[in-house]
Formats: structure tokens, C-alpha cells, sequence
């Protein structure tokens, strides 16, 4: 994976394209987990804020669906204090299980992004795009 620089204080527009493994290991693009499953998406960099962009009933917030695949998340690095570093991401999906005492399967997947913050010029213009790899929820019964 390719890592761009990015000013650690220039607000930031992310392209998540979701994507899954299949049953070879190959990267492929998926929809976004359906409406009645929550997410949120947290972005930080070792040992400094985070920021989340989420999905919940429905109701989208510092995000927005692009197409079937993909989300822009909108990150206001110029008021969010993430700092410099390797941009980690961090998806948190809730898919509803009446098997589970609180009536939801949790699964986190954090992993670390195509884009470091730092303290200099940006190596690109326009929005940073990446895969969000998650797990294949057909899978889960979902």
C-alpha cells in the first residue's frame, strides 16, 4: 500500500469504498452494510484525538452515501486536534443478533489507512480514497 502526506491541519475529505475478502482472498468491492446495521468509522493517530463519522437508524453524521459502495466522511482536521501520524481507522459495525443479551453482534476492525498526517505540504488535491475492508456479513447471517 502507497502512503500520501497530508497537512495534519487541512480539513480532509475520505472516500471509504467498502470492500470484502472472498473465499480466494481477493479485495472486492461490497455494498455498504445495509440500513438496519449501524456503524461508525474512528480515525486517529497514536496518541492524540479521534474523530468519528457514523451511521446510526438510519441517520448519517459527518458522512454521506456517495453511491452503493462508497461514503465520503468529512474530517475537520483544521478544528480536530488528530495530530501527525499514520491515519488509523477503526469501523465498529452493529448487525442486530436477538442471540446476543444486548440484542446486537459488535465487530471492530481496525487497521491502518493509505494516508500519514504531518507537518507539511499536501501530496495530492481533492479526497484521500481508500478501501474499507470489512468483514463479509453474509457470513453472519446478515
Amino acid at each position: 500500500m502507497t502512503t500520501s502526506r497530508y497537512n495534519w491541519q487541512s480539513d480532509l475529505i475520505r472516500h471509504e469504498v467498502f470492500c470484502i475478502r472472498n473465499s480466494a482472498g481477493a479485495i472486492i468491492q461490497t455494498s455498504i452494510p445495509a440500513d438496519n446495521i449501524d456503524f461508525s468509522i474512528s480515525y486517529s493517530t497514536k496518541g492524540r484525538g479521534a474523530f468519528t463519522a457514523s451511521r446510526t437508524g438510519g441517520k448519517y453524521t459527518n458522512c454521506a452515501k456517495i453511491d452503493e459502495s462508497t461514503l465520503a466522511v468529512y474530517i475537520p482536521l483544521s478544528e480536530t486536534q488528530i495530530g501527525c501520524g499514520r491515519l488509523v481507522r477503526k469501523i465498529t459495525l452493529k448487525i442486530p443478533a436477538p442471540a446476543f443479551p444486548s440484542g446486537v453482534l459488535q465487530i471492530d476492525v481496525p487497521t491502518k489507512t493509505n494516508l500519514a498526517l504531518y507537518d507539511g505540504a499536501s501530496d495530492f488535491d481533492g479526497p484521500s480514497v481508500d478501501q474499507c475492508i470489512i468483514p463479509d456479513l453474509e457470513k453472519f447471517g446478515v
